[in-house]
Protein backbone atom coordinates (compact mmCIF):
# COMPACT_ATOMS: atom_id res chain seq x y z
CA UNK A 1 0.00 0.00 0.00
CA UNK A 2 2.81 2.40 0.90
CA UNK A 3 4.48 1.67 -2.44
CA UNK A 4 1.28 2.55 -4.33
CA UNK A 5 0.87 5.84 -2.42
CA UNK A 6 4.53 6.70 -2.93
CA UNK A 7 4.32 5.94 -6.66
CA UNK A 8 1.17 8.08 -7.03
CA UNK A 9 2.78 10.93 -5.10
CA UNK A 10 5.91 10.70 -7.24
CA UNK A 11 3.83 10.83 -10.44
CA UNK A 12 1.91 13.88 -9.21
CA UNK A 13 5.08 15.73 -8.23
CA UNK A 14 6.78 14.99 -11.54
CA UNK A 15 3.73 16.19 -13.50
CA UNK A 16 3.61 19.46 -11.55
CA UNK A 17 7.37 19.94 -11.99
CA UNK A 18 7.09 19.71 -15.81
CA UNK A 19 4.83 22.75 -16.09
CA UNK A 20 6.35 26.19 -16.60
CA UNK A 21 5.97 28.74 -13.84
CA UNK A 22 3.76 30.95 -16.03
CA UNK A 23 1.60 28.05 -17.17
CA UNK A 24 2.08 29.10 -20.80
CA UNK A 25 4.45 27.99 -23.54
CA UNK A 26 6.32 30.34 -25.87
CA UNK A 27 4.18 32.22 -28.32
CA UNK A 28 5.27 32.80 -31.91
CA UNK A 29 7.57 35.82 -32.05
CA UNK A 30 9.16 35.23 -28.62
CA UNK A 31 12.25 33.38 -27.50
CA UNK A 32 12.92 31.82 -24.11
CA UNK A 33 14.07 35.16 -22.68
CA UNK A 34 10.90 36.98 -23.77
CA UNK A 35 12.65 38.82 -26.64
CA UNK A 36 12.05 38.57 -30.39
CA UNK A 37 11.91 35.07 -31.88
CA UNK A 38 15.42 34.67 -33.36
CA UNK A 39 14.31 32.68 -36.42
CA UNK A 40 11.76 35.08 -37.87
CA UNK A 41 12.52 36.99 -41.08
CA UNK A 42 14.65 40.10 -40.55
CA UNK A 43 15.58 40.76 -44.19
CA UNK A 44 14.80 39.66 -47.74
CA UNK A 45 17.11 38.58 -50.56
CA UNK A 46 16.48 38.28 -54.28
CA UNK A 47 18.53 35.12 -54.78
CA UNK A 48 21.19 35.06 -57.56
CA UNK A 49 19.35 32.10 -59.18
CA UNK A 50 16.76 34.69 -60.30
CA UNK A 51 16.84 35.07 -64.09
CA UNK A 52 14.95 35.88 -67.22
CA UNK A 53 14.44 32.72 -69.22
CA UNK A 54 12.77 31.78 -72.50
CA UNK A 55 10.45 28.76 -72.14
CA UNK A 56 8.38 27.51 -75.06
CA UNK A 57 8.67 30.89 -76.77
CA UNK A 58 7.57 32.87 -73.70
CA UNK A 59 9.82 35.00 -71.53
CA UNK A 60 9.55 34.12 -67.85
CA UNK A 61 11.04 35.88 -64.86
CA UNK A 62 12.12 32.96 -62.66
CA UNK A 63 12.27 34.69 -59.30
CA UNK A 64 13.82 33.16 -56.19
CA UNK A 65 13.17 35.00 -52.93
CA UNK A 66 14.77 34.15 -49.59
CA UNK A 67 13.75 35.49 -46.21
CA UNK A 68 16.67 35.68 -43.78
CA UNK A 69 16.86 35.64 -39.98
CA UNK A 70 19.16 37.79 -37.81
CA UNK A 71 22.12 35.51 -38.58
CA UNK A 72 21.49 35.62 -42.35
CA UNK A 73 20.10 32.08 -42.58
CA UNK A 74 17.07 31.34 -44.83
CA UNK A 75 13.76 30.94 -42.98
CA UNK A 76 10.09 30.74 -43.85
CA UNK A 77 7.87 33.69 -43.22
CA UNK A 78 4.51 35.27 -43.90
CA UNK A 79 3.49 38.52 -45.51
CA UNK A 80 2.54 40.27 -48.71
CA UNK A 81 5.31 40.03 -51.30
CA UNK A 82 5.61 42.52 -54.16
CA UNK A 83 8.01 41.81 -57.03
CA UNK A 84 8.80 44.47 -59.61
CA UNK A 85 10.83 44.22 -62.80
CA UNK A 86 12.35 47.62 -63.41
CA UNK A 87 15.07 49.31 -65.42
CA UNK A 88 18.43 49.85 -63.73
CA UNK A 89 19.63 51.98 -66.62
CA UNK A 90 19.16 55.64 -67.39
CA UNK A 91 15.56 56.77 -67.31
CA UNK A 92 14.59 54.54 -64.37
CA UNK A 93 11.12 53.08 -64.57
CA UNK A 94 9.40 49.95 -63.41
CA UNK A 95 7.73 47.91 -66.12
CA UNK A 96 6.01 45.08 -64.31
CA UNK A 97 4.69 44.47 -60.81
CA UNK A 98 3.25 41.36 -59.20
CA UNK A 99 1.81 40.93 -55.72
CA UNK A 100 1.93 37.49 -54.12
CA UNK A 101 -0.03 36.60 -51.00
CA UNK A 102 2.16 34.75 -48.51
CA UNK A 103 -0.04 35.77 -45.59
CA UNK A 104 -1.13 32.23 -44.71
CA UNK A 105 1.16 29.28 -44.01
CA UNK A 106 -0.68 27.26 -46.67
CA UNK A 107 -0.07 29.88 -49.40
CA UNK A 108 3.57 30.27 -48.39
CA UNK A 109 4.24 26.52 -48.29
CA UNK A 110 2.98 26.02 -51.86
CA UNK A 111 5.69 28.34 -53.21
CA UNK A 112 8.51 27.33 -50.84
CA UNK A 113 11.35 25.21 -52.23
CA UNK A 114 13.17 23.26 -49.49
CA UNK A 115 16.35 22.79 -51.56
CA UNK A 116 16.97 26.49 -52.22
CA UNK A 117 15.25 27.46 -48.94
CA UNK A 118 13.33 30.14 -50.77
CA UNK A 119 10.14 31.00 -52.58
CA UNK A 120 9.87 30.38 -56.34
CA UNK A 121 7.74 32.68 -58.48
CA UNK A 122 7.38 32.11 -62.25
CA UNK A 123 6.25 35.42 -63.73
CA UNK A 124 5.55 35.85 -67.44
CA UNK A 125 6.77 39.02 -69.18
CA UNK A 126 6.59 40.39 -72.73
CA UNK A 127 10.02 40.05 -74.41
CA UNK A 128 9.35 43.17 -76.49
CA UNK A 129 8.77 45.45 -73.51
CA UNK A 130 11.61 44.31 -71.25
CA UNK A 131 13.35 47.22 -69.55
CA UNK A 132 16.94 48.05 -70.41
CA UNK A 133 19.32 46.60 -67.82
CA UNK A 134 16.51 44.74 -66.01
CA UNK A 135 16.52 44.63 -62.24
CA UNK A 136 14.23 42.76 -59.82
CA UNK A 137 13.01 44.62 -56.75
CA UNK A 138 11.28 42.57 -54.02
CA UNK A 139 9.44 43.98 -51.01
CA UNK A 140 7.91 41.95 -48.18
CA UNK A 141 5.39 43.50 -45.80
CA UNK A 142 4.97 41.27 -42.76
CA UNK A 143 1.73 40.85 -40.79
CA UNK A 144 3.48 42.79 -37.99
CA UNK A 145 3.97 45.81 -40.27
CA UNK A 146 7.68 45.40 -40.96
CA UNK A 147 8.96 46.07 -44.49
CA UNK A 148 12.00 44.40 -46.06
CA UNK A 149 13.39 45.23 -49.51
CA UNK A 150 16.15 44.01 -51.83
CA UNK A 151 17.17 44.44 -55.50
CA UNK A 152 19.12 42.30 -57.99
CA UNK A 153 20.29 43.29 -61.48
CA UNK A 154 19.79 40.68 -64.22
CA UNK A 155 21.45 39.71 -67.46
CA UNK A 156 19.59 39.24 -70.73
CA UNK A 157 17.26 36.21 -71.06
CA UNK A 158 18.87 32.81 -71.34
CA UNK A 159 17.68 29.97 -73.56
CA UNK A 160 15.58 27.04 -72.49
CA UNK A 161 17.10 25.00 -69.72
Amino acid sequence: MRIAVAATLLLLLSAVGCQSSSGKGLSRGQDATGGVWPFQPRSIRVHPLTRLQTRDGATVLETWIQLLDLDGYPVRGLGLLTVRLESAGPGYMHQYAWTVDLESAKDADVRFDPVVNGYLLLLEVDQHTLPTRPRVHAVLKTPGGERFSNRLSLDEPSGSG
